[in-house]
Protein backbone atom coordinates (compact mmCIF):
# COMPACT_ATOMS: atom_id res chain seq x y z
CA UNK A 1 0.00 0.00 0.00
CA UNK A 2 3.01 2.31 0.25
CA UNK A 3 3.50 2.42 -3.54
CA UNK A 4 0.02 3.85 -4.35
CA UNK A 5 0.41 6.44 -1.58
CA UNK A 6 3.79 7.52 -2.95
CA UNK A 7 2.38 7.75 -6.48
CA UNK A 8 -0.55 9.89 -5.31
CA UNK A 9 1.71 12.26 -3.35
CA UNK A 10 4.01 12.60 -6.36
CA UNK A 11 1.04 13.16 -8.68
CA UNK A 12 -0.21 15.97 -6.47
CA UNK A 13 3.22 17.47 -5.84
CA UNK A 14 4.51 17.64 -9.42
CA UNK A 15 2.09 20.26 -10.86
CA UNK A 16 2.52 22.44 -7.76
CA UNK A 17 6.31 22.29 -8.05
CA UNK A 18 6.18 23.22 -11.74
CA UNK A 19 3.67 26.02 -11.27
CA UNK A 20 4.99 27.72 -8.13
CA UNK A 21 8.63 26.60 -7.86
CA UNK A 22 10.38 24.85 -4.99
CA UNK A 23 9.49 26.65 -1.76
CA UNK A 24 6.16 28.11 -2.81
CA UNK A 25 5.22 24.74 -4.30
CA UNK A 26 5.65 23.05 -0.92
CA UNK A 27 3.50 25.68 0.77
CA UNK A 28 0.82 25.34 -1.93
CA UNK A 29 0.90 21.55 -1.58
CA UNK A 30 0.40 21.78 2.19
CA UNK A 31 -2.54 24.10 1.52
CA UNK A 32 -3.96 21.64 -1.01
CA UNK A 33 -3.75 18.73 1.44
CA UNK A 34 -5.32 20.89 4.15
CA UNK A 35 -8.10 21.93 1.77
CA UNK A 36 -8.71 18.30 0.88
CA UNK A 37 -9.00 17.42 4.57
CA UNK A 38 -11.47 20.25 5.16
CA UNK A 39 -13.57 19.24 2.12
CA UNK A 40 -13.67 15.63 3.33
CA UNK A 41 -14.72 16.72 6.81
CA UNK A 42 -17.47 18.96 5.39
CA UNK A 43 -18.81 16.13 3.21
CA UNK A 44 -18.90 13.66 6.11
CA UNK A 45 -20.48 16.10 8.56
CA UNK A 46 -22.87 17.43 5.90
CA UNK A 47 -24.09 13.93 5.06
CA UNK A 48 -24.76 13.32 8.75
CA UNK A 49 -26.54 16.63 9.33
CA UNK A 50 -28.57 16.92 6.14
CA UNK A 51 -29.29 13.36 5.06
CA UNK A 52 -28.84 11.53 8.41
CA UNK A 53 -26.32 9.18 6.77
CA UNK A 54 -23.31 8.07 8.80
CA UNK A 55 -20.65 7.59 6.12
CA UNK A 56 -18.07 6.20 8.56
CA UNK A 57 -20.34 3.35 9.73
CA UNK A 58 -21.44 2.79 6.12
CA UNK A 59 -17.81 2.23 5.10
CA UNK A 60 -17.25 -0.03 8.14
CA UNK A 61 -20.21 -2.24 7.20
CA UNK A 62 -19.28 -2.68 3.53
CA UNK A 63 -18.41 -6.21 2.47
CA UNK A 64 -14.76 -7.02 2.87
CA UNK A 65 -12.54 -7.14 -0.20
CA UNK A 66 -9.41 -9.25 -0.42
CA UNK A 67 -6.13 -7.43 0.09
CA UNK A 68 -4.93 -8.22 -3.45
CA UNK A 69 -8.02 -6.66 -5.03
CA UNK A 70 -7.75 -3.63 -2.75
CA UNK A 71 -4.11 -3.07 -3.66
CA UNK A 72 -4.84 -3.50 -7.38
CA UNK A 73 -7.66 -0.94 -7.19
CA UNK A 74 -5.44 1.48 -5.23
CA UNK A 75 -2.63 1.16 -7.80
CA UNK A 76 -5.04 1.71 -10.72
CA UNK A 77 -6.52 4.82 -9.07
CA UNK A 78 -3.02 6.13 -8.28
CA UNK A 79 -1.88 5.62 -11.88
CA UNK A 80 -4.98 7.41 -13.18
CA UNK A 81 -4.19 10.31 -10.86
CA UNK A 82 -0.62 10.31 -12.17
CA UNK A 83 -1.94 10.46 -15.73
CA UNK A 84 -4.11 13.47 -14.90
CA UNK A 85 -1.13 15.05 -13.13
CA UNK A 86 1.01 14.50 -16.21
CA UNK A 87 -1.56 16.23 -18.44
CA UNK A 88 -1.73 19.19 -16.04
CA UNK A 89 2.07 19.35 -15.83
CA UNK A 90 2.41 19.30 -19.61
CA UNK A 91 -0.05 22.17 -19.96
CA UNK A 92 1.90 24.14 -17.33
CA UNK A 93 5.19 23.52 -19.15
CA UNK A 94 3.69 24.50 -22.53
CA UNK A 95 2.54 27.84 -21.06
CA UNK A 96 5.93 28.65 -19.54
CA UNK A 97 8.39 30.87 -21.33
CA UNK A 98 12.07 29.99 -21.10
Amino acid sequence: MILPIMIVVQAIMLPFQLKFGGDKGRIAMIGAFGGLAVITLVIVKGAEAIFNIDLVSLLDNMPTVSMGVLIAIAIIIALLMLLVSMKISLSIMNKKEF
